[in-house]
């Protein structure tokens, strides 16, 4: 089974961390997250990120929705 994960990250490590085991309901919370963020242009990127990584769904240690320093990043990790 996938763990799918969202945290903020900045300059002193990640915060506000969620996670779900349900892909769909992940989207869902990260779309919320992606809202929050001011920026159409992060935005965009960000959904655009999300879209290619969920549809892979490839185990992946991190991948920042972004090209800022801090914002969002995700994981997909498989329990054991």
């Amino acid at each position: 089974m996938k763990i799918y994960l969202i945290s903020e990250y900045e300059e002193y490590g990640s915060h506000n961390v969620e996670a779900s085991t349900d892909k769909k309901l992940f989207q869902e919370i990260v779309e919320r997250r992606i809202a929050e963020y001011p920026d159409s242009k992060y935005q965009k990127l960000a959904r655009e990120k999300l879209l290619e990584l969920l549809d892979a769904d490839n185990l992946i240690d991190g991948k920042d929705l972004g090209k800022t320093w801090g914002g969002l990043q995700v994981h997909i990790v498989e329990t054991k």
